[in-house]
C-alpha cells in the first residue's frame, strides 16, 4: 500500500434531524441542552427514558456493520438504549426520509431517522431546510477531544464540510485517509508513483493500467479534488476550497480549478480501455477492485488505512 496523493480527510457526521416543534416536551428538552441548561446526565437519562435511537449509515463495509453490532449497540444496551442500524446505500436516503416527513408535518419526536453519517453535500441539503437538530456538537463529551478554534488549523474539518460552515451542527465520527493498493507483483517500489506528475509518467510508459472511480460517486469525486488541489495555480492547495461557493466568484473558481481538469484530460487517453476510444470508469469501489484483483489496473485508490489489508485478502 502507498499514499500516492496527499491526505484527504474524510469527516462523517451524525446529524439529527427535525426541529418542527410538533411535541412541545421534546422541543424544550432540545431547547435546554443546545443552551446548556440540561447537562449530559440528563441528556443520559431522557435516552434511556427514551429506550431507542434510529441512526442510518452507510452498510456497504461488513467491518464496520460487525463494530456497530457487536460493540456498538451492545454499549449502549448498557446504558439502557437500543440502537437500530439502518444500513442505507447512500445518506442521501436518510436525508431524503428527512426532508419527505418534514414535508408531512412531522416535527422532533416523531421522525424516523434520529442520526445519520453524512457527507458534505448531503449535509448541506438538510441546513439549506432548516432540518438540523442545532449546535450540539461542542455540548457532548468527547468534544473536548476535537479542536474547535477556527484559526486552529486542526479545527478545519470540525468546523466546515465541504466549504459549508456547519455551526457545530454536526460531530466529526470518523477521519480517513484516500490511500492506493498497488500490484507488486508489477510495480517495483521505485516505480510506484507518489505524484500526480509520477502517474502520468508511469501511465504514458504503462497505458491502460490505471484507472479511478466514476463522479459523482465520492471516491471518484475524491481523486477530482486532489487532482485540483495538487494543481492549484497559487500553489495553496485546498485552501481557497474551504470556503462557501457564496464566497468565491464564478471566475476565481474557474481559474483554481483549471489546471486541475487539465491534468485530467492529459491522463484520459491512458486510462483503463481508453486505446479502444472509450476509458472505462468503474462505479463503485467493488468495481474498482475487481479490476484490481483481476490484474486489469496496477492500483486501486479508496478511503481507509485498513481497506487494503482487510477489504483485498
Amino acid at each position: 500500500m502507498k499514499q500516492f496523493v496527499s491526505i484527504f480527510s474524510l469527516v462523517a457526521a451524525c446529524a439529527a434531524t427535525s426541529v418542527w416543534a410538533a411535541d412541545p416536551d421534546d422541543a424544550a428538552f432540545r431547547d435546554a441542552f443546545l443552551s446548556g441548561s440540561a447537562d449530559w446526565a440528563a441528556v443520559e437519562a431522557r435516552a434511556a427514558e427514551e429506550g431507542e435511537v434510529n441512526i442510518y449509515y452507510w452498510g456497504g463495509n461488513d467491518l464496520l456493520n460487525i463494530w456497530m453490532d457487536r460493540a456498538v449497540a451492545p454499549a449502549m444496551a448498557e446504558n439502557g438504549v437500543t440502537l437500530n442500524p439502518v444500513r442505507i446505500t447512500s445518506s442521501k436516503d436518510a436525508v431524503d426520509l428527512v426532508l419527505a416527513e418534514k414535508h408531512s408535518g412531522k416535527g422532533i419526536g416523531q421522525g424516523s431517522v434520529d442520526m445519520i453519517w453524512i457527507n458534505g453535500e448531503n449535509f448541506a441539503t438538510l441546513k439549506r431546510q432548516g432540518a438540523l437538530f442545532g449546535s450540539f456538537a461542542q455540548s457532548i463529551p468527547n468534544s473536548s477531544n476535537l479542536e474547535w478554534d477556527e484559526s486552529d488549523p486542526r479545527a478545519l474539518l470540525n468546523v466546515r464540510d465541504f466549504g459549508v460552515p456547519n455551526d457545530s451542527a454536526e460531530v466529526p465520527w470518523s477521519g480517513e485517509q484516500y490511500v492506493c493498493a498497488v500490484n507488486s507483483a508489477r510495480v517495483a517500489d521505485e516505480d510506484v508513483p507518489s505524484t500526480f506528475a509520477e502517474l502520468k509518467g508511469y501511465l504514458e510508459a504503462n497505458p491502460g493500467k490505471f484507472t479511478y472511480v466514476k463522479p459523482p460517486h465520492y471516491l471518484g469525486n475524491t481523486f477530482v479534488q486532489e487532482a485540483v488541489y495538487a494543481h492549484n495555480p497559487d500553489g495553496t492547495g485546498a485552501t481557497p476550497f474551504q470556503q462557501s461557493i457564496d464566497d468565491i466568484a464564478p471566475a476565481e473558481l474557474a481559474r483554481l480549478i483549471a489546471p486541475g481538469f487539465e491534468y485530467l484530460k492529459s491522463i484520459e487517453p491512458n486510462l483503463l480501455d481508453a486505446a479502444g476510444g472509450s476509458p472505462r470508469y468503474p462505479e463503485d469501489n467493488k468495481a474498482l477492485d475487481g479490476l484490481f484483483l483481476n490484474g486489469e489496473i496496477d492500483f486501486s485508490c479508496k478511503f481507509g488505512l485498513y481497506a487494503v489489508a482487510k477489504g483485498l485478502e
